[in-house]
């Protein structure tokens, strides 16, 4: 008996179920109370005391909302959040760097003006014209002091002479303090004079000086070789000028002129004064230069080219020209 009541109850209770849900579905609050109903019920029928319990909150439905029709882009739904936002860190600023400071170019102050040394000046042989000497005046005959100092200077040069005996003399010729000279002494070697020139000491003097300090270094200079010989002639000759015995005196009468016809060089190389015109010659720039050179200690330089009675040498001498002797010829 008690088993059929309890399949009824479960039965009716089934059913109230199944009937309380198709009402839930319409009636959300009339189920609550349906609930409630078959709770009393079952209670008095077993004649049971049932505690009462607490009524539940049922949410009110809500309407029902017609779906929107969906847009081409997405929507976006805002978040309800109630935390609050995170606060985002700020970086510190970055310090800006200072423009950097403008370097001052300090000028130090001028150094003091330091004058360079001279460079050395180291002489070498060119074929250049030597700036003159002064212009010799005539003076009278030179006797006693005044020949010494010219013989002291001669051998002081390294030169090589003689001193003739006595005074040359002959007619309208004569030669004071004569010397023949024999040799020059220059930084190369000893330059000898063969026909030993008899020669005032004045001119020996001038001579041997254009042979040390021109002659020599250019020949040397040109061709790599020291000069050994000059051929001179004899030197004093009383004679008129260019070989005219109605002329004038020469300069040879007077010891004060000496001619030139060869160079003769070590390793045996002769250079003859008369190639002096003739530009095809292998001596013809070396000639050019001594004659050149020879304008500077001269006051008379003839040769090839002056006249018919030079043609084969270079005649030197220191004789005056004109009334004032201020001038040179240099031919």
């Amino acid at each position: 008996m008690a088993k059929r009541i309890i399949i009824l109850l479960m039965a009716g209770f089934l059913a109230s179920l199944g009937q309380a849900s198709s009402f839930a579905a319409t009636k959300p609050n009339a189920l609550a109370k349906a609930l409630g109903e078959i709770d009393r019920n079952v209670c008095r029928s077993f004649k049971m005391t049932c505690k009462k319990k607490p009524r539940s909150h049922v949410a009110k439905p809500q309407k029902a909302v017609a779906p929107k029709p969906k847009k081409t882009e997405p929507s976006v739904e805002p978040v309800q959040n109630k935390t609050p936002p995170a606060k985002i860190a700020i970086a510190p600023p970055i310090p800006v760097p200072k423009p950097p400071v403008s370097q001052t170019i300090i000028t130090p102050p001028p150094l003091p003006q330091v004058k360079p040394p001279k460079p050395a000046i180291i002489a070498l042989p060119q074929p250049a014209i030597v700036p003159p000497p002064p212009i010799v005046v005539a003076q009278p005959p030179a006797t006693g002091d005044a020949d010494t100092a010219c013989l002291q200077q001669l051998r002081a040069q390294g030169a090589e002479f003689e001193v003739a005996t006595g005074i040359v003399d002959s007619g309208q010729c004569h030669v004071q303090n004569p010397v023949r000279l024999q040799a020059v002494k220059t930084q190369q070697n000893l330059v000898t004079l063969p026909e030993a020139p008899l020669l005032n000491c004045k001119f020996a003097l001038r001579l041997s000086t254009w042979i040390r300090e021109s002659a020599a270094p250019i020949l040397a200079a040109q061709l790599n070789a020291s000069v050994e010989k000059i051929s001179t002639g004899p030197g004093y000759d009383c004679r008129g000028r260019n070989g005219d015995s109605s002329a004038k005196i020469s300069e040879h009468g007077y010891g004060n002129a000496v001619d030139i016809s060869t160079f003769s060089m070590h390793g045996g190389k002769v250079i003859a004064v008369q190639d002096a015109l003739d530009t095809t010659s292998p001596s013809y720039g070396i000639l050019h230069g001594l004659r050149a050179s020879a304008c500077g200690y001269f006051t008379t330089v003839l040769g090839p080219g002056s006249n018919a009675a030079h043609a084969t040498h270079f005649h030197f001498d220191i004789g005056i020209h004109g009334k004032s002797g201020n001038y040179r010829v240099c031919e």
